[in-house]
């Protein structure tokens, strides 16, 4: 372990006033920016303690090239990881305070200034942070924490609300108290500190922005960490609230700190009901100031109720008595203040939306009288299949298009075959650092220009005559949002076709099991996007698609031509990957089921998932369960009529039909119960329907024994 020393330029070399701490691994590239924000503070007093956690790039030498004497950089032998090293660097501190610092930030010229002021000034306070404002992916947003003590604590409940690289501690309680941080958390490690600090001892936020705080995509999968330690820490906190919880009162719980939360009645009900048994548990407890919890829970209630319009929210009886509710502990003009201030909130709401769609509407416009088509294709890595994917588009029949290319951060020739080619129509855009397929097709929307966008991937191939096709059918179909079409598989399985099904109310019931949209065929009407809201979210690894065709498919309608327009292929992904879909897409289907006012468990889910993933079991138990859980879906669907009826009863048959097919053809007819099941799923057709329908599939399983019998016979 090596340390530099030197003069410290008429400073308390034995005890400076602040240690700045900052971690350093593989730093290189915003490192001198971040050292030097601190080396040019106003407030000089200090020492600038430096842990390199073993890094391999050129962050040493760009340390070591400060010769400035209140510089000390410490080397770890090895990788310890950020929490470790921070540790190691509260106990090496010589200050009376310990500023922290990230190697990828900029401290303002006067942050440790007025930090230093505040503490001072403030004896009773033992951690403070500040407001920061983003520079990088999210340029110029500014993260206002909430100031004062009580207010984080409830806070903390939610979500981190102190910035790690803003905050400025005392030493001395720090020390005394034994708070270090948990080295087993590799992420949200800071969160768990707070949750941990604020028992012991006072929090702070200054109300100013001290900080600029860089946002980028990191590598590998740290959003899914990050979301398990989350999970760990906010658990902790509710069962020392409230006991116990449950796997669904998380999950509503976790959805609240998300300010897009839906427009749901009901799930309104449930978060209600939730915030009373938090409101009472602390009632018994006393863990939480009451005024700042009622007041935090109000935000909460009313930032979920902001997504329904003003008319049907005043409309709603118990908006008022629940709104009045969450503040028992103010006064009656307290309460009416708050209710008022909320309320002007939400009106503010529906003025900003109006004027945003009215400028999306213009800019929509503006762009419909230019171009037709706009071909969106993200490239991340693809020089393999990338030739054979641009050539398909670029020899379509029809030529009124741009071809919008973004390049996430490639590492192979991708850029340059895509510079190769000479034609005008291509527009080639390069993320600076990989922001991953969500973010960049969200990119790709907002920088397209054509009234209709036509989605590509770079190792797939378009049929000479898909644009053309599509263009034609979108045109002659004005109520069609997205359109996708039918795919032929090339690769590794040569010559499947995917026929899903082609009219909208199809189309969404499927959506209960599975993505029933091939995201590489699918044309977009730019139009129904900015009118609706209808971008990628960004804050999705995977399933992104699925995700939008949920969304959509309330609000504008859905179709595919049946027709192969565009090949497919199908290749090996890395086992990541697959379990980064797998995650993506149980998460996307057990929201609808939720969405739905399907309560279920998990050997419920189970079940359900079995009809996606084919997993039929030849029982007569097993069609039992799925008639039963089939019976539940079409109730729940009856009260919320989010589905068209006839054809989630047609499609639930078909369903039961595949799981029972599986049964021996002379076992199935002599199961009674199997007639009074068949014939209770068309509750809505007539009975010649109901007579064709149960022919039609009692075909297909006779198709299948003669198909069995012949392979029987070879």
């Amino acid at each position: 372990m090596k340390g530099l020393h030197g003069m410290w330029n008429g400073v308390n070399m034995d005890k400076p006033k602040v240690t700045v701490l900052m971690p350093v691994y593989n730093s290189e590239k915003y490192l001198k920016e971040a050292i030097e924000s601190i080396l040019n503070q106003t407030f000089k007093d200090f020492e600038f303690l430096i842990i390199d956690d073993a890094s391999t790039d050129k962050s040493v030498e760009i340390v070591s090239s400060y010769r400035d004497s209140r510089i000390r950089i410490i080397h770890n032998d090895r990788n310890l990881g950020c929490a470790e090293s921070l540790n190691r660097g509260v106990k090496l501190a010589m200050g009376e305070y310990i500023a922290r610092m990230d190697a990828d930030d900029i401290s303002l010229p006067n942050r440790l200034e007025k930090q230093v002021r505040f503490m001072e000034k403030n004896p009773d306070i033992g951690i403070c942070g500040a407001w920061h404002e983003s520079i990088g992916d999210d340029e110029g947003a500014i993260w206002q924490t909430p100031v004062k003590h009580e207010r984080i604590c409830v806070e903390l409940l939610f979500l981190s609300c102190l910035s790690h690289p803003t905050v400025i501690m005392r030493r001395e309680p720090i020390l005394k108290n034994g708070l270090f941080y948990d080295e087993s958390f590799t992420l949200a490690g800071d969160y768990d500190y707070w949750a941990k600090a604020s028992k012991i001892v006072r929090l702070a936020n200054m109300p100013e922005v001290l900080l600029k705080y860089r946002v980028y995509e990191r590598a590998g999968n740290r959003k899914d960490i990050r979301e398990r330690f989350t999970a760990i820490i906010i658990i902790r906190q509710l069962r020392d609230l409230l006991g116990s919880i449950s796997e669904k009162e998380y999950a509503l719980h976790r959805g609240l700190a998300d300010p897009n939360i839906g427009p749901i009645k009901d799930h309104l009900e449930e978060v209600n009901n939730w915030f009373a048994r938090m409101r009472n548990a602390n009632g018994t407890r006393k863990i939480y100031d009451r005024q700042s919890m009622e007041w935090v829970l109000a935000q909460k209630w009313f930032q979920a109720c902001r997504k329904l319009s003003v008319p049907e929210l005043l409309k709603w009886g118990k908006f008022w008595k629940y709104s009045f509710s969450y503040f028992s502990a103010f006064t009656l003009p307290q309460r009416i203040m708050s209710v008022y201030r909320f309320l002007r909130v939400m009106s503010q709401d529906l003025w900003k939306n109006g004027k945003t769609h009215k400028l999306n509407k213009i800019i929509a416009e503006n762009d419909l009288k230019k171009l037709k088509v706009t071909v969106l294709m993200p490239v991340h890595n693809g020089e393999k299949y990338l030739r054979e994917a641009m050539e398909s588009v670029l020899n379509q029949t029809f030529m009124d298009f741009e071809f919008v290319i973004i390049d996430d951060a490639s590492k192979d020739n991708s850029v340059d075959i895509v510079k190769n080619y000479k034609d005008s129509r291509i527009k080639l855009f390069l993320n600076e650092q990989n922001l991953g397929i969500s973010k960049s097709c969200a990119k790709g929307v907002r920088l397209s220009k054509g009234k209709y966008i036509a989605r590509m991937d770079a190792d797939d191939v378009c049929l000479p005559k898909r644009i053309e096709k599509q263009v034609d059918f979108m045109e002659k179909n004005p109520d069609i949002g997205i359109c996708g079409a039918w795919t032929e598989s090339i690769g590794e399985i040569e010559g499947h076709v995917w026929q899903p099904p082609v009219k909208h109310e199809r189309i969404c019931i499927e959506l209960l099991f599975l993505c029933s949209l091939a995201h590489p065929t699918v044309m977009m009407r730019k139009e129904s996007i900015y009118k609706n809201d209808l971008f990628y979210d960004e804050t999705l690894v995977s399933g992104e698609d699925y995700e939008l065709w949920v969304r959509a498919g309330r609000v504008v309608r859905l179709a595919n031509i049946p027709e192969v327009l565009l090949k497919h292929r199908e290749y090996g992904r890395v086992q990541d990957y697959l379990d980064l879909r797998k995650i993506a897409t149980e998460t996307i289907r057990k929201k609808q089921l939720s969405d739905l006012g399907v309560n279920f468990t998990e050997e419920e889910y189970s079940l359900h998932a079995s009809l996606v993933n084919m997993d039929l079991v030849p029982t007569k138990a097993y069609s039992d369960k799925i008639y039963a859980w089939f019976n539940r879906l079409l109730s729940a669907n009856k009260k919320k009529k989010i589905y068209d009826r006839q054809t989630l009863e047609w499609v639930l048959a078909h369903k039961w039909f595949l799981a029972s097919r599986k049964l021996p053809i002379m076992e199935l007819l002599k199961w009674g119960e199997f007639w009074q099941y068949a014939f209770s799923y068309f509750s809505v057709f007539t009975l010649p329907q109901k007579m064709k329908s149960i022919y039609l599939l009692l075909n297909m399983m006779l198709h299948d024994v003669r198909i069995f019998n012949r392979e029987a016979v070879k």
